[in-house]
């Protein structure tokens, strides 16, 4: 059974659940013969589902102990831009599609993202454009990530870091709230390159 696996990790992303049970990229999904939606809504509620479902079967869910079994069982990934999800599911060898959740503050996951896509390890959108990405899905021309290729990671670290005017501008103009209750995208970058690290350092293991 050809399954498509949705999640958001621990957060919640409402927008992206939403959007996935949404007849016309239900339809698209049916047209690429997947027979299973899976969807991780996390702390976030069920979706609710049209009456056409265009042959589907919708399964869902808040969270789990792991996210592997279903990590492993999909054909393809539909996913928020989280560091950690990314990386998982590129660990796994999996085609995916990373939703980019542009209406938050300090967004360090169109960077992340952006970076996976231009090297076509994953496609990237938005939820606005997720139909067009799910209509690209076949044609795409997924490249795998090589685990363990420190090249890889020097690469795509730089990629990362290729916007420093555009974070700069962020981090040092107006806010309307304080340092300490929204950090900087640079903070939020740092991060991502850590878990990257981290992932590099596990998968040559």
């Amino acid at each position: 059974m050809k399954t498509a696996f949705v999640t958001v990790g621990t957060t919640s992303f409402q927008a992206l659940i939403d959007r996935v049970v949404q007849e016309d990229v239900l339809e698209q999904l049916s047209l690429l013969s997947f027979d299973i939606i899976r969807l991780q809504y996390g702390k976030g509620s069920p979706p609710t589902l049209p009456d056409n479902l265009h042959g589907l079967v919708i399964e869902s869910y808040d969270f789990k102990p792991s996210l592997d079994d279903d990590i492993q069982s999909a054909d393809v990934i539909i996913s928020h831009a989280g560091a950690g999800t990314i990386l998982e599911a590129m660990a796994a060898q999996k085609s995916m599609v990373v939703v980019i959740n542009d209406t938050l503050m300090h967004n360090h996951q169109t960077e992340l993202a952006q970076a996976m896509a231009s090297r076509k390890h994953v496609i990237a959108c938005t939820v606005k454009t997720l139909h067009q990405a799910c209509q690209d899905l076949d044609d795409y021309g997924f490249v795998p990530f090589e685990k363990g290729d420190p090249s890889k990671l020097v690469t795509l670290t730089n990629a990362i870091m290729a916007q420093p005017e555009r974070a700069q501008n962020e981090t040092t103009g107006n806010r309307k709230q304080s340092d300490e209750e929204h950090p900087g995208p640079l903070s939020y970058i740092l991060a991502t390159l850590v878990a990257l690290l981290a992932a590099y350092l596990c998968y040559t293991l």
